[in-house]
């Protein structure tokens, strides 16, 4: 059985754990108690693979340990202008410094009825050890690009912020820096019409800019895709169907760059997949539908907003305090 373990190491001096204690006296044998006072806030299991039906001990169970410092810096950029501090609703892109603090616990917070989040991790394995092996693109061709697409409020966003937080703990020991760039297609749209073509193709220059770098690993987020990949054959009859061309070139010849890069995954979301164009699908490696939760969910998610108000004191486990909760009149 394999457990991956991650810690989150503050240079405050906090100790909190939710690990199993037993695992906990093993580590503070190994690394010194007085370390782990001073330096950890928190320990905990994030993954187990293998099988539930023995019974095993910390010492014969094969730990990989990651140990990591949440980050809670961010910065807005204005493509056109370089601005490094445009305001955070118009600007074209966001950066996030990852891990980042803001996205922490969001991962286990959400709740599928596949197990999707498993095949994303899987997808990323994957990813890491073509670029490791250094897979010819003439022989195996992928485009490091992820497609998420359902009704609006099924999670896909969440999802793809929390992968990135994932990626960024899982490969602190590959990278030094991982940043999470978030696209804001429809500020490109509405502040540059008739430029969107030669801006999206700035934003991709930015990108193998910041690749150069061997030990930074970046993560695009570009949300509502359709925005910028509207099929070509729907935008020539639009008000300005040259612009809509441009931008679906320029993020077609964009991916077409990063693919050759190790150091870059891009997640893509969208409520209309109907939408966008043939070319864009095409290059997709991995596309799932993210639906509506199922029962099983829906009372996974309302158990664990009750577990937090619980938590929180809100309210207590006794069944009368539940039901004036939900029902002020019992």
């Amino acid at each position: 059985m394999s457990v991956h373990c991650l810690a989150i190491r503050h240079s405050e001096r906090l100790v909190r754990s939710a690990f199993p204690k037993k695992a906990c006296k093993h580590l503070k044998r190994t690394a010194g108690s007085q370390l782990l006072q001073k330096n950890v806030e928190l320990i905990r299991v994030a993954e187990i693979i293998g099988s539930f039906g023995e019974h095993h001990t910390v010492d014969t169970l094969n730990l990989t340990i990651r140990v990591y410092k949440l980050f809670s810096d961010s910065s807005s950029v204005d493509v056109n202008t370089g601005d490094d501090n445009a305001d955070s609703d118009a600007a074209v892109a966001r950066t996030y410094r990852m891990p980042s603090a803001h996205l922490e616990g969001l991962w286990e917070s959400l709740y599928f009825d596949t197990d999707i989040k498993s095949m994303l991790l899987q997808f990323m394995s994957s990813a890491i050890l073509f670029g490791e092996k250094g897979i010819d693109h003439n022989f195996i061709s992928w485009n490091r690009l992820i497609f998420l697409h359902g009704p609006p409020g099924t999670g896909k966003t969440s999802l793809c912020r929390s992968l990135a937080q994932k990626i960024a703990i899982r490969m602190n020991h590959r990278y030094e820096y991982t940043k999470l760039v978030e696209i804001n297609s429809h500020s490109l749209f509405s502040r540059y019409f008739s430029e969107s073509g030669k801006l999206v193709g700035k934003t991709f220059e930015d990108f193998l800019e910041m690749l150069e770098d061997d030990d930074t690993f970046l993560v695009v987020l570009i949300d509502e895709v359709e925005s910028l990949t509207t099929a070509r054959t729907a935008a020539a009859s639009g008000n300005d169907p040259s612009d809509s061309l441009r931008a679906v070139n320029a993020l077609l010849t964009g991916l077409d760059k990063l693919k050759y890069k190790d150091n870059v995954i891009v997640l893509t979301t969208s409520n209309l997949p109907h939408t966008v164009d043939p070319a864009f699908l095409d290059r997709i490696d991995f596309k799932y539908y993210i639906g509506p939760p199922g029962a099983k969910s829906v009372y996974t998610i309302l158990r664990s907003m009750f577990d937090e108000m619980i938590r929180c004191g809100i309210i207590n486990h006794s069944v009368s305090s539940w039901c004036s909760l939900v029902f002020p009149s019992c």
